[in-house]
């Protein structure tokens, strides 16, 4: 089928001859993900604007797909996506190993630039077209690493990785990898100004090095009226009770408050309890009734814990352990009630 390349429209060049072509390179030792690449081709044409031309090679397209499945019972048995995925996973994996290594020739580049066509292919198989996140990101982090091959190759320089360990001095003259991965590496340190303690209200709030004097004892403040004689006596010094100073002018005796009199039991009768003022008096008090569950609060940690879950299975479609495991722990906690890391 390698002539599908070469009859490709023009204008569909950049959309659905890509696919083609690495169809080509999978045709000897994988024909089944070769015919994957040709239907997602396939798919990506019926979509585009048509002329005469480009519907006669669509319609040769599909005529040579429907031959293949008809001389290769396998295809009817055979999970396109499970299959496309595999594949990909594989050669990112490869890429990405040789990469870390420090290696970026044309063959790492090739890799990179396969494993994402591949795992492109597989919105061909969802219900809205689009890719699954956990795709979407691998196919950004592989077209990324393909264009830094690229972009050194062309230079001539020789190829830094990215993921290099900090001061070893590799890497410098590429981007972050985390932006292109789009896992959060968390926030960075706070600048030496804002982790400083600040000072408290204290003696350093004053002009001064040293507090003001405390204002002088109360009992000096009052010098003992003229209109009344001295005590015969002198005022307790005791810590316990303090001097009070004298009234500067006379005052009337205050008296007592009046109590009604309480009734005196007789010899055979019961003694009445003693009312005290102090004695709270008997009030028949609301009690409001029992406010009802929240059971809308209930439901979101719920819903959101099932979005975890859902992206967790996504994750394990796609074998990233890692991942589907940091979005379980994310469910459980939002069940438990507690804040999750955004890691992903």
């Amino acid at each position: 089928m390698a002539d599908l390349v070469s009859s490709c429209p023009p204008e569909w060049e950049k959309t659905v001859r890509p696919f083609l072509q690495r169809a080509c390179d999978f045709d000897a030792k994988q024909p089944l993900v070769a015919y994957f690449l040709r239907t997602h081709a396939g798919s990506l044409a019926s979509k585009l604007p048509r002329n005469p031309a480009s519907t006669k090679f669509l319609m040769s397209l599909l005529d040579k797909l429907e031959a293949f499945k008809a001389q290769n019972a396998e295809v009817a048995n055979t999970d396109g996506r499970t299959l496309l995925t595999r594949t990909g996973l594989m050669l990112f994996t490869k890429a990405d190993d040789f990469e870390r290594d420090g290696r970026g020739d044309a063959m790492v580049l090739k890799l990179f630039f396969s494993a994402s066509q591949i795992l492109e292919a597989t919105k061909q198989f969802t219900s809205d077209g689009k890719l699954d996140p956990v795709a979407e990101e691998k196919v950004k982090y592989a077209r990324y690493m393909a264009a830094s091959i690229k972009k050194s190759m062309d230079s001539g320089q020789p190829y830094v990785s990215p993921n290099a360990e900090p001061g070893s001095g590799a890497g410098a003259s590429h981007a972050d990898p985390a932006a292109a991965t789009g896992y959060e590496l968390g926030p960075p340190p706070l600048p030496a100004a804002a982790t400083a303690v600040s000072p408290g209200p204290g003696p350093a709030a004053y002009p001064s090095a040293a507090p003001p004097a405390p204002p002088p004892a109360a009992a000096n403040t009052y010098p003992p009226p003229q209109s009344v004689p001295p005590p015969q006596q002198p005022y307790s010094q005791s810590p316990q009770a303090p001097q009070q100073p004298p009234p500067a002018y006379p005052q009337a005796p205050v008296p007592p408050p009046t109590q009604p009199p309480l009734p005196q039991p007789g010899p055979s009768a019961v003694a009445p309890p003693a009312w005290h003022p102090a004695t709270p008096q008997p009030t028949t008090m609301y009690t409001p009734p029992a406010a009802p569950s929240n059971t809308a609060q209930q439901m979101d940690k719920i819903l959101e814990a099932q979005k975890f879950a859902k992206q967790a299975v996504s994750a394990l479609q796609f074998y990233d352990t890692i991942t589907a495991r940091k979005l379980l722990i994310d469910a459980i906690n939002v069940l438990d009630g507690q804040a999750h890391a955004s890691r992903h």
